[in-house]
């Protein structure tokens, strides 16, 4: 564990101790940048499902990969920020990603010799995150996966909502939860004045519908999961059974 944030991953972010660690220079990772410049970008996105799959399938797992790859990179950079105050590399030629034998990312490695600098307001990190790092990257993985952009940036609001609300609720800050929930889902624009891509992608549901222990929100666009095998439902947070829309 990288000792600047020694401490701040605990409970629901307890996992990401083994996914984030600093990269051996003696083998390095591949940048984020370096990974997706790769020619065979197409079959490890899709590598789960085989290149026998139709095409339905294949923009499923696609779509999968880049639920691994937002839970890779953007927990982290939310957790770190949120409960260690310290700002992640966030652009793709500063961040290393490690993927696992079936092509799925599991590793956000940090050089070495970076050093993590103050992180400031939480949320402006975020809004880093989503204009440094996520538009550039889902651009490439659109066209890669052949998969809707507005796919990409729903799984990118399940993902970052949760990581958000998760770690204001180990600080204890319901004030930063509301914040967080209201900046990313509600706002037209991020703070760099770019329009922001969440908005809208999560709906919330009717109070009296929410049963203790569930969540509170309910995605616009179907992940595509239910197109492959081994792979659970997104529970109350999934759209269907209506599969109105389906990216």
């Amino acid at each position: 564990m990288i000792a600047a944030l020694q401490g701040c991953f605990t409970g629901s972010f307890t996992y990401l101790s083994g996914v984030l660690a600093a990269d051996d220079p003696a083998v390095p990772t591949p940048t984020a940048a370096e990974l997706l410049a790769r020619p065979d970008l197409t079959e490890i996105l899709t590598r789960r499902c085989g290149p026998a799959a139709v095409p339905a399938t294949r923009r499923a797992a696609a779509s999968m990969w880049s639920q691994y790859y937002c839970g890779v990179v953007g927990v982290p950079v939310v957790a770190a920020a949120m409960l260690a105050g310290r700002r992640l590399p966030i652009t793709p030629d500063t961040c290393r990603i490690a993927c696992d034998p079936t092509g799925q990312p599991c590793g956000f490695r940090i050089a070495a010799d970076h050093q993590l600098v103050p992180a400031g307001d939480p949320l402006e990190v975020i809004d880093s995150l989503i204009s440094d790092h996520l538009l550039p990257v889902f651009d490439r993985l659109a066209e890669a996966g052949r998969i809707s952009p507005r796919l990409l940036w729903c799984n990118a609001a399940s993902i970052l909502a949760w990581a958000a609300g998760v770690g204001a609720e180990i600080r204890g800050d319901a004030t930063l939860a509301a914040r967080a929930r209201t900046r990313l889902l509600d706002h037209d624009r991020i703070a760099d004045g770019l329009v922001n891509p969440l908005k809208g992608m999560l709906t919330r549901r009717p109070p009296d519908e929410v049963q203790p222990g569930e969540g509170a929100f309910r995605r616009k666009i179907c992940c595509l999961r239910y197109q492959l095998e081994g792979f659970a439902d997104c529970g109350t947070l999934c759209p269907l059974p209506g599969r109105g829309d389906c990216g």
